[in-house]
């Protein structure tokens, strides 16, 4: 009779369990069996990246693309799989991105080119914590058997949509009105990183990190990859926040470096007219938050990346090391500039910021001017875009 019960319930644990895997890989909130392209969600811990990476090494692409939250607003409704493949990682520091580029390469022999967008919170990142050993049949029993993956999926289910980002100050809340053509959208108490730091570990984060800069490009270097990168096209205000905190001198210390080891840096993040507009303004069509660009700078970063002759030489600057100095005095001109020109608005920002419990400050998205410079855009992509779709990676 015992003999009978434990059968019984040996049974109905073995039933579970399939029941829970098989709901796991049906649901897939986090999109691990079921992703179209290689653009990351930001939920992934980085030590499973590798997960996606062995699952879908068969999508081939002579062209990655690495960084942070920034491509993946700049690229969230552009199709980017004809362009590159894309690893997008989340707080952490360059460690993890030169392992994740290793983990890549060895099963991408057809990579030709990898572009950077750079992130200038992932500097400030701490080094310290560990890359575990990755093991692809462990990760995949995680992914199928975990109860921290099943309550994500019942989660999804409950919400009906994809799992809510708990964290309040990484993400844009939805729209919350509408006004004719823009869109209010509501930007949460932005507090960067490193602003939890104290200033010896700014200089100790940013040097470590550097390290790892080193033997990403050592890396590619010795594989005869092509390489490019690019700083993102931040909003002005974002580097009068990293001003605020004490952090701006690291800029330049990082620009310097990256020019010195890779010869040029394509930095879209100086003052210009597009990266001075007022985002709480409703003629913004640029931004989602200060370090944040959307699609519609997205596509100018395509052309930029791939139809080069018909870029805007006006929305970047070309640092090499026989200019780097100059540049670096040209751009600190156009910064102090800026500051004296907006200090109420920025005045007005950093008072938010500084608060305990900040009022969630006001951003328009002017959907008409971002949507028909979107299609400008596009009909240009599309017209050059055929040849892409017929490359041969094998």
């Amino acid at each position: 009779m015992l003999k009978n019960k434990v059968v019984f319930f040996s049974f109905i644990i073995f039933l579970s369990t399939i029941f829970i895997a098989v709901f796991n890989y049906k649901v897939d909130s986090l999109k691990v069996f079921h992703i179209e392209d290689y653009m990351m969600l930001r939920d992934i811990p980085n030590n499973l990246l590798p997960f996606y990476i062995h699952q879908y090494k068969n999508k081939k692409n002579d062209t990655l693309l690495m960084g942070y939250s920034e491509p993946v607003s700049c690229f969230y409704n552009v199709n980017n799989k004809i362009f590159f493949n894309g690893l997008t990682l989340t707080k952490s520091a360059y460690n993890f991105m030169y392992n994740h580029l290793e983990e890549y390469l060895k099963l991408h022999k057809e990579t030709k080119k990898v572009i950077f967008i750079l992130s200038y919170n992932g500097f400030f990142y701490d080094q310290s914590e560990e890359i575990s050993d990755y093991n692809y049949y462990k990760a995949l029993l995680y992914f199928l058997f975990s109860t921290d993956i099943t309550s994500k999926n019942i989660d999804k289910i409950l919400k009906n949509n994809l799992i809510q980002d708990k964290n309040k100050n990484k993400t844009i809340t939805p729209v919350k009105e509408t006004q004719h053509n823009h869109r209010l959208y509501i930007l949460p108490y932005l507090v960067p990183h490193f602003s939890t730091h104290d200033k010896k570990d700014f200089y100790n984060n940013v040097m470590n990190n550097l390290k790892s800069w080193e033997k990403i490009i050592k890396l590619l270097k010795e594989k005869n990859i092509d390489y490019e990168i690019i700083i993102p096209p931040y909003n002005a205000l974002y580097l009068t926040i990293i001003k605020d905190k004490g952090c701006y001198n690291y800029v330049n210390i990082i620009k310097k470096f990256l020019v010195e080891k890779a010869d040029v840096v394509h930095d879209f993040a100086f003052v210009n007219r597009i990266t001075s507009i007022d985002i709480t303004s409703p003629d913004n069509c640029w931004y989602f938050s200060p370090d944040h660009p959307n699609s519609f700078f997205g596509n100018k970063l395509l052309i930029f990346l791939f139809f080069r002759q018909y870029a805007d030489k006006n929305l970047y600057m070309e640092l090499n090391k026989n200019n780097i100095d100059k540049q670096l005095k040209k751009q600190e001109d156009l910064f102090n500039d800026y500051i004296k020109r907006k200090k109420p608005y920025i005045d007005n920002y950093l008072k938010e910021l500084s608060k305990v419990n900040p009022v969630d400050y006001k951003i328009y998205i002017n959907e008409d001017k971002m949507l028909n410079g979107i299609i400008q855009d596009n009909d240009l992509l599309k017209y050059h875009t055929e040849n892409f779709s017929k490359r041969n990676f094998d």
